[in-house]
């Protein structure tokens, strides 16, 4: 009598190995997420269905495969947080807000948030976040807002993803425990400090094409700054004021008139432009504090370029 069966890789008509699996739970089939990127389907011995990178998925090595309770599989890979859900797929990177590209796990926490590891820190965004990105109809121009958790922090993050699986656990008193790079680190969700202070913001100083109007001492903006004809290259610096971890302050940006939408500068403090036509602009800048809390009245700046 024949125990078990053996499936070679060239079964999945790969040459790379497998590097984790997951029990589809409402089907009870199998998927696989291979090592040079991409997840197979696998069920009564045959591949039924695959993904890659030319689909929309995050690619590079496959780290970990999740079912959420909707029945939806997320999928972290070096290159992006995807969501696979009714032969749709759909993929988180740092363009839509995550401080890096490359996943190596995330965790569901008590239907409210979800944690996402990466080698930049360790990331927690709210549900109801995540589910209005999801459900957006276009998710490229929606930016997830996250709070993300470093060394400064007191926390150990991974640059590599080990062997060890699972890779985050956990325990009955509600805190989370994963392997760090010398040992395991461990956060208490349920009892995070939070900085309910949104950022000022100002606008200090405009260049264009070489030529600089300084604000004031106090980091007020020029006042209304008529800008010369034929303007080539125009730089709007701009910054924010927080006293714990200011590294961690994040910007959006628009230039009404010109931008659709916000855009989300990151870390950046300074806007370029090129070209711009002759005529009236506004320029608004918001900010958030290491907690994610965005000062979103922000400020603005008015000015014109002239005609030739």
């Amino acid at each position: 009598m024949q125990v078990g069966r053996n499936f070679p890789w060239s079964t999945f008509g790969r040459k790379d190995p497998a590097l984790v699996l997951a029990p589809d739970p409402l089907r009870g089939d199998l998927w696989l997420g291979f090592s040079r990127g991409g997840v197979v389907w696998f069920r009564d011995g045959q591949v039924r269905s695959s993904y890659s990178a030319t689909d929309g998925l995050g690619s590079g090595a496959v780290n970990q495969l999740r079912f959420d309770t909707e029945g939806a599989l997320w999928i972290a890979a070096e290159g992006g947080l995807s969501q696979l859900k009714n032969g749709r797929i759909a993929t988180l990177t740092s363009m839509s807000g995550l401080p890096c590209d490359a996943v190596q796990w995330t965790m569901e926490y008590d239907a409210q948030s979800v944690w996402i590891m990466m080698p930049c820190g360790l990331v927690r965004v709210a549900r109801s976040e995540l589910d209005a990105w999801t459900g957006a109809a276009d998710k490229t121009a929606r930016t997830l807002r996250a709070t993300v958790f470093d060394n400064s922090d007191g926390l150990r993050t991974l640059a590599v993803v080990g062997d060890y699986t699972p890779r985050v656990g956990k325990s009955g008193d509600g805190k989370l425990w994963f392997i760090s790079p010398d040992g395991i680190s461990v956060v208490d969700p349920l009892h995070l400090p939070f900085n309910k202070l949104s950022p000022p913001v100002h606008i200090e100083k405009v260049i264009a094409d070489r030529k600089e109007y300084q604000g004031n001492l106090l980091g007020d903006a020029p006042s209304n700054p008529r800008l010369p004809p034929l303007l080539r290259e125009l730089e709007i610096d701009y910054t924010a004021l927080s006293l714990v971890a200011p590294e961690k302050i994040r910007f959006r940006e628009k230039l009404e008139g010109w931008d659709h939408d916000w855009q989300d500068a990151g870390t950046r403090r300074q806007a370029f432009y090129g070209n711009l036509p002759p005529r009236n602009y506004r320029f608004r800048v918001m900010a958030s504090n290491n907690s994610g809390v965005w000062n979103e009245a922000g400020t603005f700046l008015d000015f014109s370029i002239a005609p030739a």
